[in-house]
């Protein structure tokens, strides 16, 4: 079969342009959680590449997943699972959104 096409995370510059966006690939190769461990941001420059910058937000044991929040975290579960099923068609099932549904 086809193989899947790769996801890419698209960023949005709203301070300058409502319309501007970058294709991100290095940022779609971390996976959700409502209770991230990092925080990714995205920095465009008009005619360059985009830089990917992740940091760590808590202390991460080694071996252990990396994870952003596609959504804002400070939201009800009900709002965020909106956002992620909208947005990036699926439905949260982390353990945040399973402990507070």
């Amino acid at each position: 079969g086809a193989s899947p096409r790769p996801r890419r995370a698209v960023a949005s510059h709203r301070r300058r342009n409502p319309a501007a966006q970058a294709v991100a690939p290095a940022a779609a190769v971390f996976n959700h959680s409502c209770s991230a461990n990092a925080h990714a941001s995205v920095t465009l420059r008009r005619g360059r590449r985009p830089v990917v910058v992740v940091r760590t937000i808590v202390d991460v044991p080694a071996g252990a997943e990396i994870c952003i929040s596609y959504a804002d975290a400070s939201r009800p579960v009900s709002a965020r699972r909106e956002t992620l099923r909208e947005s990036f068609f699926f439905e949260c099932a982390c353990a945040r959104c399973v402990a507070e549904a």
